[in-house]
């Protein structure tokens, strides 16, 4: 039987657009004749979360952990709770008009006095001198990215103490010098944030026929915790499908793994640029620069290989199954450049790999898949 993998972005990236490591795999995958599908499970759970019906539980949780177990939260989490019902009323309406298919709401949006969250609001002076007179789009913008804050914080102090809006889990795995605390979260029962994106997950195992693979794309800190309890999952409920993990956080950070128990969740961790090691796992099972558990031990194979595909044969990426007119426009900041980072909608292409200077001290540079400029 061919092969077929599942390429999944785990929660939780930015908002405003796809990470494109999926659908870049994906596109090399398919044109070089296996079956590949993709899901960002990120977004999916943004949406799953951001409902009348999803808000409805959050709230009704908090306020049951709050007035019957004595929960202690802060000022801004109390207020937000006692207003559950303005957010369960205007969720929808909030990400309609953050996904551009509702602008008719940014009068009433942009009006400091509509929203029940004063203390956190900025002061006028400070709107006028970020928007001026004529940024009612860019005001409603902001207000409605508190608006979510507020509920990323409701979460954070109520359900998942390690919950933030474009981030999961990330202080369990900056820099870990010891794996053991993340270890310990996923022995734990999973919360209703962790249930609702293992609802999610499940879906999409359903729709997809004939797996064999699954590959787990983790870009940041921030997706490594949702990728090894989605892995945790797939390994519970389909224990033949082999389950892969790579990404700009494992090329960086797991370069030295030596902790043998992040494989009681995955097969295989693979480094670098993922067209090879993936190709190669799918077609005739040779490892490419791949981690693996043999005899209770890390082994590490092929890690010093320089096997590439050449940027020209990589082709184009697979839009296909990503629903990209479900992402949120959201306004972190008033800076111009964190809002070119984080805000509208981007369909990202290559142009080149890697980098022409290579030199910043600040960056990875000698790891190949950065420094390799084509």
């Amino acid at each position: 039987m061919a092969n077929k993998i599942l390429l999944i972005t785990p929660p939780l990236t930015q908002l405003n657009c796809a990470y494109p490591a999926t659908a870049q795999l994906c596109g090399f995958l398919r044109k070089n004749g296996i079956a590949a599908e993709q899901r960002d499970l990120s977004i999916e759970l943004i949406h799953r979360i951001l409902t009348k019906e999803g808000i409805g539980q959050i709230m009704k949780h908090a306020e049951e952990r709050t007035l019957e177990e004595g929960l202690r939260v802060s000022k801004p989490t109390r207020i937000a709770i006692s207003n559950g019902h303005f957010y369960v009323q205007w969720v929808e309406a909030v990400c309609r008009f953050l996904q551009g298919k509702d602008l008719s709401l940014q009068s009433r949006l942009a009006d400091r006095d509509f929203w029940p969250m004063g203390n956190r609001l900025p002061a006028e002076d400070d709107l006028d001198w970020d928007y001026g007179s004529a940024g009612t789009y860019n005001r409603a913008q902001l207000f409605c990215t508190l608006f979510l804050e507020d509920i990323a914080k409701v979460i954070q102090e109520t359900v998942s103490e390690h919950f933030e809006m474009v981030r999961y889990a990330e202080k369990l795995c900056m820099s870990l010098p010891d794996a053991t605390p993340l270890f310990e979260a996923l022995k734990e029962e999973p919360n209703l944030i962790d249930g609702w994106m293992l609802e999610l997950l499940e879906e999409r195992m359903k729709q997809a026929d004939e797996l064999t693979h699954v590959g787990l794309s983790i870009p940041f800190p921030g997706n490594l915790y949702a990728g090894l309890r989605c892995a945790q999952y797939i390994k519970k409920m389909y224990p033949t499908i082999h389950v892969t993990m790579g990404g700009g956080y494992v090329n960086t950070e797991l370069r030295q793994l030596s902790d043998p128990r992040i494989f009681d969740y995955i097969d295989s961790v693979t480094f670098d640029d993922g067209e090879a090691p993936l190709l190669h796992l799918l077609t005739d099972g040779q490892p490419v620069r791949m981690m693996v558990r043999q005899d209770g031990k890390v082994e590490r194979l092929e890690m010093d290989s320089w096997e590439n595909i050449p940027f020209k044969e990589t082709g184009a990426p697979c839009m296909e199954c990503l629903h990209l007119d479900g992402y949120l426009d959201t306004a972190d900041s008033a800076n111009p450049m964190q809002r070119l980072w984080a805000n509208g909608r981007w369909n990202k292409l290559r142009m080149a790999h890697g980098c022409y200077c290579a030199k910043c001290t600040f960056c990875d540079t000698k790891l190949d898949y950065i420094g390799r400029y084509e």
